[in-house]
């Protein structure tokens, strides 16, 4: 009796930590994505220039390192979407966006690479 109810338990409480793991990678994503966005912003803006890789915005002090994303549980998937043209006048096209490497869809429905 007691181990049918623990599998009950178990059963129920399983599916509850797996979802709760997801949002919390899923929210980890979202900032890691905003903070990305904000220092490439910044990087612009300070430098008149977009920036040429995640790394040059390490090296030069935007962040302090590329973060890990929580959904592929790296830091060299990230897709970066260069500009099609120069924005700045010293013609060099950089970084224009940055999304995650990862299939899949979130809870809400939307491709992660949308994000």
């Amino acid at each position: 009796m007691v181990l049918t109810i623990l599998a009950i338990i178990a059963g129920v409480s399983v599916p509850v930590y797996q979802r709760m793991v997801m949002h919390a990678k899923e929210t980890t994503l979202k900032q890691d994505l905003k903070l990305m966005r904000d220092q490439i912003d910044k990087y612009v803006a300070d430098r008149d220039e977009s920036p040429g890789s995640l790394d040059d915005m390490v090296r030069l002090g935007y962040m302090r390192e590329v973060p890990v994303d929580p959904i592929t549980d790296s830091n060299a998937t990230w897709e970066v979407v260069m500009e099609s043209e120069p924005i700045m006048p010293n013609g060099r096209v950089g970084i224009k966006e940055v999304f995650s490497g990862a299939d899949g869809t979130g809870v809400d429905g939307k491709p992660y690479k949308e994000w």
